[in-house]
C-alpha cells in the first residue's frame, strides 16, 4: 500500500509539471499537509498548489501556504455521486485576470431537482471571493451538476457539466453542455455539445465524468457517452470551427409567440419546419416546486399549428409562469403574464 501511494503521488506531480491537467480529481488519499478526500487541485504558473472542497455544507478554499477560507454554504446531499466535487482553475494568461482563481460547484440551494452550478472567484490569492455568480438557470427548474472548469491562454473561462434541462419526465437524461465567459465570468454564454443524450443516475461513477483540457492553445471538452467503462471518450475541441457548426446547426425549428397573458383558455400559435411530438409544462419562474403538465406528446406537423390549453381545467390561479415546450431533445418556453 505505501509503494502504490508513493508512486501515485510521483505520477500525480508528473502530470502537474507537464500541465497534461488544469484540474485534478483526487478520489482518495493525501496530498500537502491534509488534502481531504474528495478535493480538486490545480497549479498555478509559479507553481503554487491551490485546492477547493466541501465540508460541513460550505464551499473551502485552500493553498499549500496554508490559508483556508470559507467561500459560501454550499447545500449538496442529493445525488449524482461525487457531484460535490467543486471545479477549480486559476488563470495563467497575459491577461487583466492573471492569477485569478476560479471554483464552481454545483448546489441545491433551491431544491434537490433544482441543482444550479454557481461560480465564485478571488484576484487576492483566496483571502476574500466574489459573491456566488449564478451560471445556469432555467425557468422549469431542471438540474445541472458535476460541472469541471478551465481556463484558455487568453483568459477565457469554460464550464462543462450535465444538464437535464431538455427532458420533462425522464429525470436520469441528460446532455452536456458548455458555458463560457470571455469577460472574467461576468456573463456566460452556453452551447450544448452533445448529439445523443447520456443516462446520468444517482449512483453515477467514475466512468461517467468530464473532461476539459487546456493545453498549448487547445481547449478540449471529453465525457464517455455511452456510460461504459471500456467505452473510448467523446472529445470535441472548442474552437471556431465548432462555433461556425454550432451557429450553423441551432436554430429554433418551432417558433411562437414569447409572451402572452394569462387567460382561461391560452391559445398558442405554432409555427414549425419540422413534425414532433411536444410536451407542455407550466412552472413559476420564483418557485422551484411547482409544475404542472399542459399537454403530452402534442403532435406537431410541419406548418401552422394550434395548442390549446385550459388553465381552469388545470386548477391554475391567474399569475406569473413559465410554459416550457418539450420535444426532439430541446426545450424552449413562453413567458405567461398576469397582465
Amino acid at each position: 500500500m505505501i509503494f502504490q501511494k508513493k508512486y501515485l503521488v510521483i505520477l500525480f506531480c508528473f502530470l502537474l509539471q507537464k500541465n497534461v491537467f488544469t484540474q485534478v480529481f483526487i478520489a482518495t488519499g493525501r496530498f500537502y499537509t491534509s488534502v481531504p478526500t474528495r478535493s480538486t487541485i490545480c497549479k498555478a504558473s509559479n507553481g503554487e498548489v491551490v485546492k477547493a472542497f466541501m465540508e460541513n455544507d460550505s464551499l473551502v478554499f485552500e493553498s499549500a501556504q496554508g490559508l483556508k477560507t470559507i467561500i459560501c454554504a454550499a447545500k449538496n446531499k442529493g445525488g449524482p455521486a461525487l457531484n460535490d466535487l467543486p471545479g477549480i482553475a486559476i488563470d495563467n494568461s497575459a491577461g487583466l485576470t492573471k492569477g485569478r482563481i476560479y471554483i464552481c460547484w454545483s448546489s441545491e440551494k433551491n431544491g434537490l431537482r433544482n441543482k444550479d452550478v454557481f461560480l465564485s472567484y478571488s484576484d487576492d490569492k483566496g483571502k476574500t471571493w466574489m459573491d456566488p455568480i449564478l451560471i445556469t438557470y432555467r425557468p422549469n427548474h431542471r438540474a445541472q451538476v458535476m460541472p469541471v472548469i478551465t481556463i484558455d491562454l487568453t483568459g477565457t473561462v469554460y464550464i462543462l457539466y450535465y444538464d437535464d434541462q431538455n427532458y420533462y419526465e425522464n429525470l436520469i437524461t441528460n446532455d452536456v453542455y458548455l458555458a463560457l465567459s470571455k469577460n472574467g465570468g461576468l456573463k456566460f454564454e452556453h452551447y450544448k455539445l452533445n448529439t445523443e443524450p447520456l443516462k446520468i443516475t444517482l449512483n453515477t461513477q467514475p466512468k461517467n465524468y468530464l473532461n476539459l483540457n487546456s493545453e498549448n492553445g487547445i481547449v478540449t471538452a471529453s465525457w464517455n457517452q455511452s456510460g461504459k467503462s471500456k467505452t473510448p471518450l467523446t472529445h470535441v475541441n472548442i474552437n471556431e470551427a465548432f462555433f461556425s457548426s454550432y451557429q450553423k446547426n441551432n436554430f429554433s425549428e418551432i417558433t411562437f409567440d414569447k409572451t402572452i397573458s394569462f387567460s382561461q383558455e391560452i391559445k398558442i400559435t405554432l409555427n414549425s419546419t419540422i413534425e414532433a411530438k411536444l410536451t407542455a409544462a407550466f412552472t413559476k419562474p420564483l418557485l422551484a416546486g411547482f409544475e404542472k403538465a399542459a399537454v403530452k406528446n402534442f403532435k406537431i406537423k410541419s406548418g401552422t399549428n394550434q395548442l390549446v390549453i385550459d388553465t381552469k381545467k388545470l386548477g391554475l390561479q391567474k399569475g406569473n409562469y413559465t410554459l416550457t415546450l418539450y420535444y426532439n431533445g430541446k426545450n424552449d418556453f413562453i413567458w405567461i403574464t398576469e397582465e
